[in-house]
């Protein structure tokens, strides 16, 4: 596996910052993410592969008590969504892996 990260990867830190600020939950969103974590026992775990810059929705996951770890290829997304979720571990990596 080559040591250069995927062109995705470059691509996805350039425009974090505008992919954050455009971020809007679709009409579906909420009751997915209420009906998924009313469907994980309390002290599931979760891996979001391909976090990004975090969503809303996970907050609901939080709150059922689901632990969750976060991992995405982009230092620049991850920064988001450690401001967005500090409590969730996040590990930077190339998904391909």
């Amino acid at each position: 596996m080559s040591a250069e990260p995927h062109p995705a990867i470059a691509g996805y830190d350039i425009i974090a910052d505008r992919f954050e600020a455009a971020r809007r939950l679709k009409p579906w969103e909420p009751p997915f993410y209420a009906q998924l974590a009313a469907s994980l026992p309390t002290g599931a775990r979760l891996l979001d592969c391909g976090c990004g810059t975090g969503h809303a929705g996970l907050a609901h996951c939080l709150e059922a008590g689901v632990s969750i770890t976060a991992l995405d290829g982009s230092a620049a997304m991850l920064a988001h969504f450690h401001r967005a979720y500090p409590q969730v571990p996040t590990i930077l990596c190339d998904m391909r892996a």
